[in-house]
């Protein structure tokens, strides 16, 4: 037996760590004797055993989870917490069928965690002394949540959460995977107890109700009209330090086809501006309809580069200095929401209650989760909101003239079903409609789910980031489909 350099664990295979699954480097020190475990039983293998693998397809991770379920529940009626649930010491069988091989250390629920062994990565925060300490049955929820994670991603989980505001990266960051899983996994880990699933069998129906949206919108009857409306402002602080709106949108649902797009214009720029660059993206995005919408993203991201060359021919300065936008624009046709992106604007979903950002931003702080650092390394980031993408990338040749980057836009197609709600969305109205981040996005669910029209949805998202402070330029479009 040797113990793994990363997580210390003992493992008897001399090859790979049986808990985190990373080959070794070398021996770090002797085995502990782990006799309060009971032996696999035979055919079995342990969890962790899948961990040697990529990631696994969502399906399959969630009939894991669901075993997982199935396992804890004699322990949850009686009245205890498992609180320890480590990949290493639960054993799968042939058909999925699990056993946890640690039973002999459980505690009663609602008992305070005063020193309770912690697993790197799969205990719950209240484990270590974090939030209210006391362990419970969504203290087993959140293990699940985090195995789930690590099946789903390849990655191994996080445990350094010692601010709770912060939050488990999306696995669509780093995994091919539904956006209906998004909302489900993130309530599974959250890092405040109260905040997950509260019992197994809502952690169970939840998961299940996952699995029927993804198939409601691969089989389900697509929406066949839609109702728009936008909304924009300058924001209440943004206007007194800063008396222009630099945000242009489109909300135009033609028979031909609907197009609509949020743009935001960055604010400082050494050449131009950031409203003429999002009056450039305007201009293009409108007049290139025969042109699918992520390639008018390109086009504009030149377009803006040659008019920065009209204005200051001479300019030597960084690149990175002209001025720019960033935008999301949708192409609605025969039940398809087509969207593209370049930067932070957003666009949300609200199906069946649950709010899903559709959109990945694209910022440093962002890049660095999607290359796997923790959420804690990427918030402590100084620069972690600079945009990585945007319109107005330009580069110098090698003669050190100024050229369009390629700005690679992300688009994702959306079948989008009768009952949807969707809004696109600047930054301006997610950052200031809550002070408290983790907050936003359910204050713009409850707006959507409770507004009686677009208009009123549109109009009523923009008066709330405004009481909220109205720190920056505020535009939004909502849609309603039917």
């Amino acid at each position: 037996m040797v113990a793994c350099a990363e997580c210390g664990f003992d493992s008897t295979d001399t090859a790979f760590c049986d808990r985190c699954g990373r080959a070794f480097a070398s021996v770090v020190r002797p085995a502990s004797a782990e006799s309060a475990l009971a032996a696999i039983p035979e055919g079995f293998a342990r969890l962790s055993d899948r961990f040697r693998q990529p990631a696994i397809e969502w399906t399959e991770a969630l009939l894991v989870a669901e075993a997982l379920v199935a396992a804890l529940e004699p322990i949850h009626r009686e009245g205890r917490v498992h609180a320890r649930l480590d990949p290493h010491e639960i054993a799968e069988g042939p058909a999925r069928e699990m056993r946890l091989l640690r039973v002999n250390d459980l505690s009663p629920n609602g008992t305070l965690a005063n020193g309770r062994v912690v697993v790197p990565g799969y205990s719950a925060p209240e484990v270590f002394g974090r939030g209210a300490g006391r362990l419970v049955p969504a203290t087993d929820v959140f293990s699940i949540g985090a195995i789930l994670w690590r099946l789903v991603t390849g990655r191994d989980p996080f445990s350094d959460f010692d601010d709770l505001s912060l939050a488990y990266p999306s696995p669509r960051l780093v995994a091919s995977v539904p956006f209906e899983l998004d909302s489900f996994v993130a309530r599974s880990v959250a890092l405040l107890a109260q905040e997950r699933f509260q019992s197994l069998d809502d952690f169970r129906v939840a998961l299940r109700r996952t699995r029927a949206r993804v198939y409601a919108r691969e089989h389900g009857t697509a929406a066949t009209r839609l109702e728009a409306a936008s909304a924009t402002d300058i924001g209440r602080a943004k206007g007194a330090a800063h008396p222009v709106n630099q945000d242009a949108i489109i909300c135009d649902a033609g028979a031909d086809g609907s197009l609509f797009a949020a743009i935001d214009g960055v604010t400082h720029a050494d050449v131009g501006s950031g409203g003429a660059a999002a009056a450039i993206t305007r201009e293009v995005l409108v007049s290139r309809r025969e042109w699918p919408v992520v390639a008018r993203l390109s086009v504009a991201n030149a377009a803006v580069v040659e008019a920065t060359k009209v204005l200051a021919p001479s300019y030597d300065g960084d690149p990175s200095g002209i001025m720019g936008a960033v935008v999301v624009a949708a192409e609605w046709r025969v039940g398809i929401l087509s969207l593209a992106w370049l930067g932070d604007a957003r666009v949300y979903l609200l199906r069946d209650g649950d709010l899903v950002q559709l959109t990945i931003d694209h910022d440093a702080a962002t890049d660095a989760l999607r290359s796997g650092a923790s959420p804690k390394l990427a918030r402590e980031l100084s620069a972690g909101g600079r945009l990585t993408r945007a319109v107005g990338a330009a580069v110098r040749d090698d003669a050190g003239h100024l050229v369009a980057a390629d700005v690679s836009p992300d688009a994702l197609d959306v079948k989008l079903l009768p009952g949807d709600r969707v809004v696109l969305t600047t930054d301006g109205i997610p950052d200031w409609i809550s002070s408290d981040e983790r907050r936003s996005a359910p204050s713009i669910a409850a707006i959507l789910a409770e507004a009686p029209s677009p208009d009123a949805a549109a109009r009523r998202l923009v008066d709330a980031a405004n009481e909220g402070g109205g720190g920056d330029n505020l535009s939004c479009i909502v849609l309603f489909a039917f």
